[in-house]
């Protein structure tokens, strides 16, 4: 039985192991002593990683509706950027189609105005070939 838990808590044996005189430990416990540093750094890291896994519910409510809160604003923020890109784009299109009509209108006039020229042309052609 202890030795399960010492497997599962490697920190705690090597306390243990510490508080041996020296010449009672073999090679294999030295290593293991010394391995303390390594285990430690990886129980801080597992520590921080694991550490909202632990939380009460008081804890953890305050959190969570800040979280909540947060996600909402970004969201709503988010709505009206793409109501106003919409809009703009919704604008700006329309903006084009006037545009574009205002130049088949100029088109349509020149258009007409260079045929008037050349009727008015041919019309002074023909009055001088009457003359």
């Amino acid at each position: 039985m202890a030795l399960k838990y010492f497997a599962l808590c490697p920190l705690k044996a090597i306390v243990k192991l510490e508080k041996l005189s020296a010449k009672n430990l073999t090679w294999a416990l030295r290593e293991r002593i010394e391995g303390k540093p390594d285990i430690e750094k990886e129980y801080d890291a597992l520590m921080d990683i694991s550490r909202m896994w632990f939380e009460t519910p008081l804890e953890f409510r305050p959190r969570l509706d800040e979280a909540i809160a947060v996600y909402a604003a970004n969201e709503e923020e988010r709505k009206r950027r793409e109501e106003e890109e919409a809009f703009e784009k919704k604008k700006r299109e329309e903006e084009e189609a006037l545009e574009k009509k205002r130049a088949e209108g100029l088109q349509k006039k020149i258009s007409l105005l260079n045929i008037g020229q050349r009727e008015a042309s041919a019309i002074t052609r023909a009055g001088d070939d009457l003359a």
